[in-house]
């Protein structure tokens, strides 16, 4: 436990800077807009497939319901 604890605390220790490659760099006015735009796919294909998951529900409800009647 106490080496998990020291690792932590050592990797606290050093900047990010020092983990990223050449050329990537965090500390730059547009870095923040690159992140964004790289997990925006990912939001978007979230965002599709609730939509798309609570559309099948909605339909087979629907279905269960007519079916009933």
């Amino acid at each position: 436990m106490i080496n998990r604890i020291f690792l932590l605390a050592l990797t606290l220790v050093f900047s990010g800077l020092a983990y990223a490659h050449p050329g990537h760099d965090h500390n730059d006015p547009m870095a923040m807009l690159v992140h964004l735009l790289w997990l925006a796919p990912i939001a978007i294909a979230l965002v599709v497939a609730v939509y798309l998951k609570k559309r099948a529900s909605t339909e087979n409800a629907k279905q269960d319901k007519s079916q009933g009647s």
